[in-house]
């Protein structure tokens, strides 16, 4: 049995150094650090940055040896790190992992394009957008518009002058009221913000888990005139999935979830389309069928060709906070994995039906190979350490409740994904069959090389151009 660990205790000296450090100096210095080639790990950094935002001083005289102060900072905050890590696998091995994936998931990048472009299609549906309006107080085009300027200008500096932005421009879509507007949603004075990190941070188990932070939910910062962001790519995830958060889109009361829904499912739609420029595969939308008085549908997106037949299920269900967070993680966590559980299950119910020939159009053919895939709105981290096997034993489970055999599993295969993973693997999928994909993926035989030199498409660059670019030239 682990021995519990005072972290505070450990943490007081690091406290104590960083108390003798000058915040913005220090911010400068972390920022080169980050854009620079040496590595340092996500958590790390980004645990220094909320202390920091805490505990150093703003009217301080530069750290005679600075470079060097902080560099030992630093290397006392690993410490803490790998402390906290040993002490997380010797409580629960898949705990530490899977913390361990959701920490090293801020180290990654999305296709720029494509993460932009998605979140502007999926909540420019007019319901959507019309509730989204309601909420921020301007249309989500100028919203989406003021927030990518910003985060183009913190992509080149992580401090920039709040008269750039909302004084200097005639341009409609970037009027001072569209700008503080924006600036509103997604930036704090800095004083708030500490006095919010105050209430947040803790010091145990979760003390380098950050998920659901104010120096997330709003990663730009202010102090006089000046604004800083030290995260571009947060304020990327906020003024794109985080409006899911911001205008609540979530809550029952608003009616969205059915139209939220079917705006990511034809985004997957777009994607598929945009890959099957050969027309190698059929591609087709869900079927309705019936089997007695009962009106039922098939996957979302069913693909086929003369040797396959691909059922795709698209999911916007999102792993929630306490399922991130390794103090409260059994709470919700079984319950988010039954939600990707039951969407596989209702792909195998469908091909039970299909192999029974009780679809109408859907005729069924033996020889076909069979994959069942999910596709989330959110990373879910399947795949990972530990997750597929705990998905798969309630997929079993399940089967086995609904009075269908566990071995479907074994026979045909599931794949969980992100959109994000699954906008990258399905243009291979297109180019070499989604059996073959699969079969050479298990026999490792999708090497990084394979990965390297695939002729990827980028899917939105000339969409951008003509929704949001072309537009400012005129």
């Amino acid at each position: 049995m682990a021995q519990s660990i005072n972290y505070f205790e450990h943490f007081k000296p690091i406290r104590n150094k960083i108390k003798k450090l000058n915040l913005f100096e220090t911010l400068a210095k972390l920022h080169a650090l980050l854009n620079s080639k040496k590595g340092m790990l996500p958590e790390v950094a980004e645990f220094f940055y909320v202390n920091l935002l805490l505990y150093a001083q703003e009217d301080l005289p530069a750290h005679k040896n600075a470079q060097r102060y902080l560099q030992e900072i630093l290397n006392d905050v690993v410490e803490l790190d790998n402390m906290n890590a040993a002490q997380s696998i010797d409580f629960s091995v898949w705990r530490f992992l899977h913390t361990l994936m959701l920490n090293q998931l801020k180290a990654s990048h999305q296709n720029l394009f494509s993460a932009l472009y998605k979140y502007y299609f999926i909540f420019s549906m007019p319901k959507i957008a019309a509730h989204i309006e309601s909420k921020i107080g301007m249309p989500y085009k100028d919203f989406f518009m003021c927030a990518f300027w910003l985060h183009a200008k913190f992509g080149q500096n992580f401090a920039q002058k709040r008269a750039n932005f909302v004084d200097r421009n005639k341009n409609s879509v970037f009027s001072p009221e569209n700008m503080n507007r924006t600036l509103e949603l997604l930036a704090k004075p800095l004083d708030e913000l500490k006095a919010i990190l105050k209430t947040e941070v803790t010091y145990d188990h979760n003390l380098f888990i950050f998920h659901g932070h104010a120096h997330l939910t709003h990663p730009v910062f202010t102090k006089g005139d000046n604004l800083y962001c030290m995260y571009p790519d947060q304020l990327l995830q906020q003024f794109t999935g985080g409006i899911y958060y911001i205008t609540q889109i979530y809550e029952p009361a608003y009616g969205l979830s059915d139209a939220f829904g079917k705006a990511f499912e034809n985004y997957v739609g777009l994607i598929l389309n945009k890959i099957n420029r050969e027309l190698s595969f059929n591609v087709q939308e869900e079927i309705v069928y019936k089997i007695g008085n009962r009106n039922l549908k098939t996957s979302d997106w069913i693909i086929s060709s003369a040797e396959e037949l691909v059922f795709i299920e698209c999911k916007t269900k999102r792993l929630r906070l306490p399922s991130k967070r390794i103090q409260s993680i059994e709470v919700t966590l079984d319950e988010d994995r039954n939600s990707i559980a039951t969407a596989v299950l209702q792909l195998y119910k469908v091909y039970v039906h299909y192999s029974k020939n009780l679809i109408t159009g859907l005729p069924f053919d033996p020889q076909l190979k069979f994959t069942p895939i999910v596709v989330t709105l959110e990373e879910w981290y399947a795949g990972g350490p530990g997750m597929d096997d705990r998905i798969e034993e309630e997929v079993k489970r399940l089967l086995l409740e609904n009075g269908l055999s566990d071995t479907l599993v074994e026979e045909h295969k599931y794949k969980v994904y992100s959109i994000a993973s699954f906008e990258y693997d399905v243009q291979l999928m297109f180019d070499m069959g989604f059996h073959r994909f699969f079969e050479k993926r298990r026999n490792h035989e999708i090497t990084e090389e394979v990965l390297r030199d695939f002729p990827y498409i980028k899917y939105f660059e000339k969409e951008f151009d003509e929704h949001f670019l072309d537009p400012l030239k005129s």
